[in-house]
């Protein structure tokens, strides 16, 4: 029964008996662990099979927050985790806000984080409870009430009970009252937010709904026959809940804890068989032989001969000596020939002009061009690269000092994982990083895939002569490639993520010195907003978090900065989680910049569904 209703409601629906006096709440079993985006999330929501307009609803969940995890204000920027109800989905982005009853924690006069009971951000629909504390179970009970019995009323009414007894009916915890509710309930979820971070861990469980206040201490149904799909079983016991709410089955898109997962990862294709050319086993072929071998010097001369003779042409003449020497140096350097009449050994005037300097300027801008490199995004809003320059460099001297390609390519694609440390190895994962970069300030999810995608296509184009991203949806429709190949390449690269990275070791106490000033103003310009009733999802951007600082916030903000500018650092590409290197990044110039959250990629997995 448990495992059934793990799987539609994402969350365990346990035993909730108490004992013979009743008067204590039993632990809570199972539940599902939660972690933030450090953005507004609704990771787990569910529609009700049968709307409710009737004239109270009960809820009751169990909560739990690693006291590890749990900021408060001051130290950190405090928390916030709700339980809404609505009378739509909205997607993952959704707030859920303005006339829709919230349950939760949130961080209650910038001061500490409170349990909390909300139809709209703001002092008028905003109630706090008690002050919350990590590390233990807390149990928390809501009542959505209409003053008026209709089903056209709206709910104008929400209290908050935090672990109460049977006898705690006539004593909230809190309430609050909404002249702009809702008329009817469909869906239940769970939000994080902004304050709610990848290194949280949540643990929400035991949802269960009733029409009575008496049936959240009912004797929990049985264990022993299972319900039929998408439907919850009754007994006389809970027959008050179970009339009310029938959830289905989720959708394959939800999340589930890892024992109770509903997708099916799919395993890899069998081998795609093709007989075109470029795919085929090398093997030396069978040197042609002409009829007129005068003019040929290697055997590439012989293939060109070949061909020569099936479409009736001739070689042209032989260049002369002047126009060798032009034709070198263009081509090696770019530039034309510095001497006034031809060398007479062009193989040491070759081996100068390999020798000079503007031989790795001029093959550097060949590579360039494929890495798609430049010193801004160019994408949407065309912001600098201030540290890009690095990458085109090392591209230049790695040219010009003939470093072997295999380890061109090496330290192009993994330089931050190989050992043991250099600066350079990291400045040449500046081929990742010069991938576009959006400025998407709501969904992040998106503005990393776009990063991700990128460097997919750049790195297949340009080491394998793929057009890969043609297998991004579909699998390909003329090479043989398919889906999963796509995206168990993109696998390699999901852990990270392009940035300033610090080019030495040892410089992160600064930065997360800078992390922590700009994030608490930040946090403060947020509360701020939202006490003045702006709707959410409330948008600092960063480039304005400066100008609300305090004098003293000012100035530590630039002896910070001051600092961090004098550190070596390159645009490149760096996975906290792979590389044994530990590397600060330092703050991004970026007008919605990606957070750089180790966490975060720790937890980024790519999946074939």
């Amino acid at each position: 029964m448990i495992r059934f209703l793990t799987r539609f409601l994402c969350l365990v629906l346990s035993s909730t008996a108490v004992g013979e006096e009743r008067n204590a709440w039993l632990p809570g079993t199972g539940g599902l662990e939660i972690h933030g985006t450090g953005a507004r999330q609704n990771p787990l929501r569910r529609a009700f099979q049968t709307p409710f307009s009737g004239l109270e609803l009960f809820v009751r969940f169990r909560l739990n927050y690693d006291a590890d995890s749990v900021d408060e204000p001051g130290k950190g920027d405090g928390e916030f985790f709700v339980l809404w109800l609505d009378d739509s989905d909205g997607g993952d982005r959704a707030t859920h806000s303005g006339g829709v009853p919230n349950l939760g924690i949130h961080v209650k006069d910038g001061a500490a984080n409170h349990f909390m009971a909300r139809f709209t951000a703001g002092a008028s629909e905003e109630r706090y409870g008690p002050a919350f504390t990590g590390g233990k179970d807390h149990w928390m009970v809501g009542r959505l009430s209409k003053s008026k019995p209709s089903p056209d009323a709206p709910f104008d009414c929400l209290e908050l009970w935090v672990n109460p007894m049977p006898g705690s009916r006539p004593t909230p915890d809190a309430a609050v009252r909404s002249g702009n509710g809702l008329a009817e309930i469909r869906w239940v979820g769970f939000s994080t937010g902004g304050k709610t971070e990848p290194t949280d861990r949540i643990t929400a469980g035991d949802l269960r709904f009733a029409t009575r206040w008496e049936g959240l201490f009912d004797e929990a149904i049985a264990d022993s026959e299972a319900p039929l799909p998408g439907r919850i079983g009754s007994t006389e016991a809970n027959e008050p809940e179970t009339e009310l709410v029938s959830i289905p089955d989720p959708p394959a898109y939800m999340p589930l804890p890892e024992p109770e997962r509903i997708w099916e990862v799919k395993p890899p294709p069998e081998s795609v068989v093709t007989d075109h050319w470029a795919f085929q086993p090398l093997k030396r072929p069978e040197v042609p032989k002409l009829r007129d071998e005068s003019w040929v010097q290697t055997p590439i001369d012989a293939f060109v001969g070949q061909r020569h003779e099936i479409d009736g042409l001739t070689p042209a003449p032989q260049a002369d000596d002047s126009t060798l020497t032009r034709r070198m140096a263009l081509t090696i350097t770019g530039l034309p020939p510095m001497l006034d009449q031809a060398p007479a050994d062009f193989d040491a005037y070759a081996d100068d002009l390999l020798d000079s300097p503007a031989y790795g300027e001029s093959w550097a801008r060949q590579w360039l061009d494929l890495a798609r490199w430049a010193e801004s995004n160019g994408y949407q809003h065309n912001r600098d690269r201030q540290n890009a320059w690095n990458y085109r460099d090392w591209v230049v001297t790695s040219l010009n000092r003939d470093l072997p390609y295999d380890e061109f390519i090496r330290k192009q694609i993994a330089g931050d994982e190989i050992e043991p440390f250099e600066p350079d190895n990291v400045v040449a994962t500046g081929f990742l990083a010069s991938a576009r970069y959006s400025g998407n300030e709501l969904d992040k999810l998106i503005q990393r895939n776009d990063i991700l995608v990128d460097v997919v296509n750049t790195t297949a184009k340009t080491f394998l002569g793929l057009t890969m991203e043609c297998a991004q949806c579909h699998d390909h429709f003329f090479d043989p490639l398919t889906q999963w190949d796509y995206y168990r390449m993109q696998a390699f690269f999901a852990q990270g993520q392009p940035g300033d990275v610090v080019l030495e070791e040892g410089a992160g106490e600064l930065v997360r010195q800078r992390h922590g000033l700009f994030e608490s103003v930040r946090t403060r310009m947020e509360e701020n907003l939202r006490a003045k009733g702006q709707p959410e999802p409330i948008l600092v951007s960063p480039e304005g978090v400066p100008k609300s600082m305090t004098a003293a916030e000012k100035r530590k903000l630039a002896e910070l900065d001051a600092a961090i500018a004098k550190l070596p650092q390159s645009w490149a590409y760096y996975s906290p989680v792979t590389s044994p290197h530990r590397l600060a990044v330092a703050p991004s110039i970026q007008r919605w910049p990606l957070p750089f959250q180790e966490e975060a990629l720790r937890l980024s997995k790519v999946r074939f569904l």
